[in-house]
């Protein structure tokens, strides 16, 4: 602030509770928890003989929107990502965002929070939101991807697998260039729903792309999603000793990035590995341990424990293993209550 200090007086009860440093050079894992993330910059204060710094200030507001956009979309592509969204971050940012009137920062939250429900299986909910975040704008290609991404999953994981495929593909068409950091794992998606629709050809096309990407942009950490899926693909290939390899390096690099889902991914993977080369103590093994790194209280996504679950106890009725009952219990339980449809049906056939 350049103006002299008589020029300026703010009103006594103007509340300034706001770290534009955080926003502006910090991690969005604090930004979304700044009490007012979304508000407008000295909301309310007026400078009517600083004409330089009323210039100055609404200059500093847009910055500071943008810069809140941006991180909404980091903590976004995060909650997809990782599993840890901050949600009562994001709920203020939409109430700050609805009463300042700025709908792009109300809508980039509503799709945060879909995310963030998408994990925890509570679809119903995840499907308003996105029409929620929808209807606040004009959606331009970059909230396609987003609308697309999160949307595509919801779908997935309740069971249709041809409707999740036609919202992919609308994301993708949304952005040709693949410019949106969503994409490798969006891609990662769009494989996993044409390999359980048994596609093996076009899931691994999307599959590769998905690894190219993320390797293009230098992001090990995210190439672990299709790495641990291109495994899945592969055992359902026979093609063990690829598969193996796929899993291993998958896994790896999950862990070091700590990511809940694909480290289950890939777990779950090396024991449907080794129950193909008839190592059923192994396969228990590693499906115990997708299923504890899967676990609700871990943050992750919720279907991905449905799934490992549903394995579990396919190899552990055929090896008397007792835990297999439990397992069905938990399972059945999850699938029906969130509307998983498709792995419903396989654990009521497993009856």
């Amino acid at each position: 602030m350049h103006c002299v200090a008589p020029v300026l007086s703010l009103p006594r009860d103007l509340r300034v509770a706001f770290d534009v440093d955080v926003v502006t050079g910090g991690r969005w894992q604090d930004a979304v928890d700044l009490p007012n993330l979304g508000a407008e910059l000295l909301d309310g204060a007026q400078f009517p003989n600083c004409a330089a710094y009323e210039t100055w200030l609404i200059g500093e507001r847009r910055r500071l929107s943008a810069a809140t956009e941006t991180l909404l979309q980091e903590a976004t592509l995060t909650s997809i990502s990782l599993g840890k969204p901050g949600r009562g971050g994001m709920h203020r940012a939409i109430a700050f965002a609805e009463q300042s009137g700025d709908s792009s920062l109300a809508a980039s939250a509503y799709r945060h929070l879909a995310g963030s429900d998408v994990l925890r299986g509570i679809y119903a909910r995840a499907d308003r939101r996105l029409a929620t975040a929808e209807a606040a704008v004009t959606v331009d290609r970059h909230a396609a991807v987003e609308l697309a991404a999160i949307g595509g999953v919801s779908r997935l994981d309740q069971g249709d697998v041809d409707g999740a495929i036609a919202i992919f593909r609308r994301g993708l068409a949304a952005d040709l260039h693949r410019a949106h950091p969503f994409l490798p794992i969006m891609l990662a998606h769009t494989g996993r729903a044409y390999l359980l629709g048994s596609d093996l050809g076009a899931a691994r096309r999307c599959l590769q792309e998905s690894l190219d990407l993320a390797r293009s942009r230098a992001w090990a950490g995210v190439t672990a999603a299709p790495l641990a899926l291109l495994g899945h693909l592969a055992v359902a290939e026979r093609d063990l000793v690829g598969a193996r390899g796929l899993l291993e390096q998958a896994f790896a690099r999950a862990c070091q990035i700590a990511d809940p889902c694909w480290e289950t991914w890939s777990a779950h993977g090396l024991g449907l590995h080794a129950s193909a080369v008839g190592d059923d103590a192994s396969a228990l093994a590693h499906l115990v341990d997708a299923i504890t790194r899967s676990r609700p209280q871990r943050g992750g996504h919720l279907w991905s424990h449905v799934w490992a679950l549903t394995a579990g106890v396919r190899i552990a009725r055929c090896s008397g293993d007792l835990r297999a009952e439990g397992w069905y219990d938990e399972a059945i339980v999850i699938a029906q209550r969130c509307g998983m449809r498709a792995l419903t049906d396989q654990l009521v056939h497993l009856n």
